[in-house]
């Protein structure tokens, strides 16, 4: 059966022979633009056809047609807060008690809340004064359920910090501070009092609007219903307004269209060809005009619309032979992206199968978003096979990159703070701004160098004229505002960042490389530009000052809490639109995503001062009325389609409960959708998919590792091989190093350092010139007592703070005196107490020779026939034992094991490095020196020093259980022969260097991404 669109239907009623000479004096009223247009387009259509030729009628929408009854323009959504905020202000001063008056950035939150119930108000016709008082009564029943002590507790904590955003009540509870000593009448009285402020504030705010020839919506719509009750067919402009596609009706429109209807002056067309409106579709199919006992009113989409059919009957009945069922499938996809993805699919499938006619031009197809954090993946996800694209919808700014971009620079400046005379920023913020793609776009080497820069110098807070001198292209971001309650600063500098960054972006687009979506970006700037100029204009008019908050926080406020509305050509194209754009449209294919619960319907919990009880009993709008409008637009959307995807997120993790929509159920148990079909989708993981990755070895770069050659092995070297071959590829020949990061607290490798070094300075000191220091337990006695410098200042103290100051804080060498502050004090403390300790516990090996402190040597190492590498190493520290022996000693921060357990372990497991690099060293130092002596190697751990002691490792052999490890020659028979098979492995051409086997090595990996590995995460159960 051929599908009909309404209105096309409607076109017919009126393009007959009677009609058309009468167009000129008719006005169609629509409930939005969308829904003109495509009336224009089809009448257009609908005159070449039968090849007449009519005067056209007018085309409004109500809006528009409501603001030709009111004088004046309507005030702008932020002109409203202001002038509401001025009106408070005026209205405290009149009562004496300018005292409580809040400051805009906090009143600012209410004054929305404000703005919605004085809307109401007037769209409902209510009577504000008696509805006032009865807030007022109602709050005067609830103050008294509180206790004696609820309410001496209220009393006593009764302040501004009362003013939590979860209860509208608390506003005005904050705005009286009441003392602890006010007895219950005074609080009770204040309490009522405050209330009685709504009235007065709606009537001074509406008077200031007047006198300024100014409205909102609500006053328009009040204004517009009072005029037209007292008017007469005469005095309209047009002989008759034809009202097309209208649902849920406010009192003032009732008044509009009955009086209208009276005078016979309109005539109303009402949408209403779905099978779940009616209890019989049979029946309905046989009669032109509804009846009461056809409509299903159990159906909440009927509740309103249903009733505007009987009270506002059409002058010509719509032809209801036209309804069917369409092809409807319903999709759960595990994964809320995934929709988007799937929706390419069925795209496709359309354009194949024909039922989309046309694909440079599918008009005839539209997408619905429920989730607008799905826009943006959609609109990556269209095919390129369809062409021309229409969006019509909101796109909330706060989503927007050049939101992103705002946040981290308001919250740049916001952060910065004055040290010694001059402006620094925090280190993570500059990076923030930095890695954002348009600074990475406009800037990338600057931002590059800057990031390298504080790496390089561990700098934390970053001087503002550092950046400024150094970095001119950048200054347009990284300029100073001193005052961020200053209007005059922060929008001066505001407008500046937008304006070079308009520039900017345009330059690349004009130079062929420009940013995703650059026309996009460049409009949502336009609207950042045009919101700062609307509200430096508005707070210099109205004399706002800011108290605890900011002029960015105003400006964040405004504009995130903004929706950007994007419309294309709506007659050309793919439609992509929000459920409310759909209003009297029809389409043959329609996709609908996001049909979950809380989505479709999207709850919306009305903050407002008006409890529901009023709201209903005074004929206002609640959240029966969301449901309503909700399930009406889904219904009739259904209606004259002939295949409909309905898609929703199936996934039960996180705060997604998978739970499709009430609506999708209604589908399956309805008698009138009996043949719905319901699938799923499934990912299915492919292990085809895994990126194996391997590089053959190449002659040439492994002679760069023999002698004669510029690369050298290392004990890191070799662990890393061991661990994974292809990251000892990249790290040690191809020389791709990890990106370091600058942190704002000391790891545990700066701590370490801090402390090797501080030990390394101490013996070095002591030792002088002379070759060795003889370390005796008296010697350990007296270090902690020992003085320096012309103060007598203790020498570790000393030690700990320049090397604090050139590790930590990377300070240059005259302010390593410099004292230590903060963290850095406490850090130091903690440290003291730590090498005393470890000096108390190196008395069980005295006495002893140190020789050494970072003992770092390169030579070439013959490891076996054809094999002779370079080879650098590098000992923590180096003793001379009484014995002739030698220690060797690593201080480590981490988890590395002392107990390896079996030999073997040395070379397949990696918490042993630390016994593994010991005794690597031990084995090359001999080698290299060709001396024959016994090293003892021997693992400081930071760790557990303090409780344990100092520990020698322990060791197996097959030979020999467990034993500590005194010699390196105790092993040396059985550690070499696999080292010189670790390291022929290495030059062994025919085995590539291949990723990890254990995919556990990979989790801290920086090169992950590259072999396709993902992070794994440990979790406990």
């Amino acid at each position: 059966m051929e599908r009909y669109p309404f209105l096309k239907q409607i076109i017919e009623k009126y393009t007959t022979d009677a009609e058309l000479p009468n167009m000129g004096e008719y006005c169609f009223v629509f409930p939005n633009r969308r829904s003109s247009t495509f009336f224009r387009r089809y009448l257009f259509e609908r005159l070449d056809e039968i090849g007449k030729i009519s005067f056209l009628p007018s085309f409004t929408t109500i809006s528009d047609f409501i603001g030709r009854f009111s004088r004046g323009a309507e005030a702008s959504r932020n002109e409203q807060l202001f002038i509401l905020y001025d009106t408070y202000r005026n209205l405290l001063l009149k009562r004496g008690q300018i005292g409580q008056l809040r400051d805009f950035d906090r009143f600012r939150f209410w004054a929305d809340l404000i703005l919605n119930d004085f809307n109401d108000v007037d769209q409902y016709m209510v009577d504000a004064k008696l509805l006032f008082k009865n807030v007022k009564d109602l709050k005067e029943i609830t103050a008294d359920y509180f206790t004696e002590e609820q309410k001496a507790v209220v009393t006593r904590f009764w302040g501004d910090d009362f003013s939590g955003k979860d209860d509208v009540d608390r506003f005005w509870l904050h705005t009286a501070n009441v003392d602890s000593c006010c007895d219950e009448a005074s609080i009770r009285g204040k309490f009522l009092n405050l209330w009685e402020i709504l009235y007065d504030l709606y009537i001074d705010f509406r008077k200031v609007l007047r006198n300024r020839k100014l409205y909102y919506q609500g006053m328009a719509y009040r204004n517009a219903a009072e005029i037209i009750k007292h008017t007469d067919i005469a005095d309209l402009q047009y002989k008759r307004y034809i009202f097309v596609g209208f649902n849920v009706l406010s009192t003032a429109e009732l008044i509009i269209f009955e009086r209208l209807r009276d005078i016979g002056a309109a005539d109303f067309y009402w949408d209403f060809a779905s099978p779940a409106f009616f209890n019989n579709v049979s029946e309905l199919q046989k009669n032109l005009v509804i009846r009461r006992q056809m409509i299903n009113f159990h159906n909440k989409a009927t509740r309103f619309v249903g009733r505007n059919l009987l009270n506002f009957p059409p002058l010509y009945p719509l032809d209801t032979h036209s309804v069917s069922i369409p092809d409807i499938e319903v999709v759960a996809v595990p994964a809320n992206i995934g929709q988007a993805k799937l929706t390419y699919t069925i795209l496709e499938q359309m354009v194949d199968g024909g039922d989309i006619k046309d694909k440079d031009d599918a008009i005839d197809t539209c997408i619905v978003v429920n989730d607008e954090s799905l826009f943006v993946p959609l609109m990556h996800s269209l095919p390129e096979s369809i062409g021309a694209i229409n969006i019509t919808m909101g796109l909330p700014v706060r989503n927007t990159a050049v939101a992103a971009l705002m946040t981290a620079v308001i919250s740049m400046q916001l952060r910065a703070r004055s040290l010694k005379g001059r402006y620094h920023f925090y280190y993570e913020d500059v990076v923030r701004v930095l890695n954002h793609p348009f600074m990475q776009a406009i800037a990338p080497s600057e931002s590059n160098d800057i990031q390298s820069a504080l790496i390089s110098g561990r700098r934390y807070n970053i001087d503002i004229q550092w950046l400024y001198d150094n970095y001119p292209k950048l200054r347009f971001v990284f300029n100073t505002v001193r005052n961020v309650k200053s209007s005059m600063e922060v929008y001066d500098y505001m407008s500046i960042l937008m304006s070079t960054l308009s520039s900017e972006l345009r330059i690349l687009k004009d130079n062929g490389n420009p940013v995703d979506g650059t026309d996009r970006q460049l409009a949502i700037i336009d609207y950042y530009n045009r919101q700062l100029d609307e509200l430096r204009q508005l707070t210099e008019l109205y004399a706002i000052e800011m108290n605890e908050s900011s002029y960015f926080h105003l400006i964040e406020g405004f504009v995130n809490s903004s929706t950007l509305n994007f419309e294309g050509k709506p007659l050309k194209g793919l439609q992509v639109m929000s459920l409310l754009e759909t209003r009297a449209l029809d389409f043959d294919n329609l996709i609908m995503l996001s049909m979950n619960e809380r989505i479709f319907p999207r709850k919306h919990f009305a903050r407002t001062f008006i409890p529901n009880a009023l709201r209903s009993g005074y004929g206002m709008s609640t959240l029966d009325h969301q449901e309503s409008i909700f399930s009406y637009y889904f219904y009739r959307l259904l209606t004259r389609a002939r295949k409909v995807k309905l898609l929703y997120d199936s996934r039960t993790s996180g705060i997604s409960s998978g739970e499709m929509s009430r609506y999708l159920y209604q589908l399956r148990y309805l008698e009138c959708f009996p043949d719905i079909n319901f699938r799923s989708v499934e990912y299915v993981p492919s292990t085809a998919a895994e990126r194996v990755i391997s590089i053959e070895k190449r002659k040439s770069e492994l002679d760069r590792l023999r002698k004669g050659g510029d690369l050298y092995l290392s004990a890191s070297a070799l662990k890393t091989f061991k661990k994974c071959p292809l990251l000892f590829y990249l790290k040690y020949i191809k020389n791709l190093r990890d990106e370091d990061e600058v942190k704002d607290y000391m790891d545990e490798a700066t701590y370490g350092n801090i402390v090797h070094h501080v030990m390394q300075h101490l013996y070095e000191g002591l030792r002088g010139p002379a070759d060795t220091l003889t370390v005796t337990e008296r010697l350990l006695d007296e270090i902690p007592h020992m003085r320096c410098g012309r103060n007598g200042e203790n020498l570790l103290s000393n030690l700990l703070r320049r090397e604090i100051n050139k590790t930590y804080h990377h300070l240059p060498d005259d302010r390593l005196d410099s004292p230590l502050e903060g963290d850095s004090k406490i850090i130091a403390a903690i440290m003291l107490r730590f090498i005393q300790r470890m000096l108390v516990c190196e008395k069980a090996l005295a006495p002893f020779e140190f020789y050494s402190a970072e003992m770092k040597e390169r030579f070439c190492w013959m490891i076996e026939d054809g094999i002779e590498i370079n080879f650098t190493m590098s000992v923590d520290r180096v003793d001379y034992l009484p014995d002739g022996s030698i220690r060797f000693i690593d201080y480590k921060t981490g988890a590395d094991k002392t107990d390896v357990g079996d030999c073997s372990k040395l070379f397949s497991g990696h918490d042993t490095d630390a016994v593994f690099q010991l005794l690597l060293y031990s084995e090359a130092y001999c080698a290299c020196h060709g001396i024959d002596a016994d090293i003892h190697p021997m693992v400081y751990k930071f760790k557990t020093i303090s409780t344990e002691g100092l520990v020698d490792c322990t060791i197996s052999t097959p030979e020999h259980k467990k034993f500590k490890l005194s010699s390196h020659r105790q092993v040396h028979d059985y550690f070499m022969p696999q080292l010189r098979h670790l390291i022929s492995r290495i030059f062994d051409t025919d085995e590539p260097f291949y990723q990890a086997k254990n995919e556990d090595d990979c989790k801290y990996c920086k090169f992950i991404s590259m072999c396709g590995r993902s992070a794994r995460i440990d979790t406990q159960s």
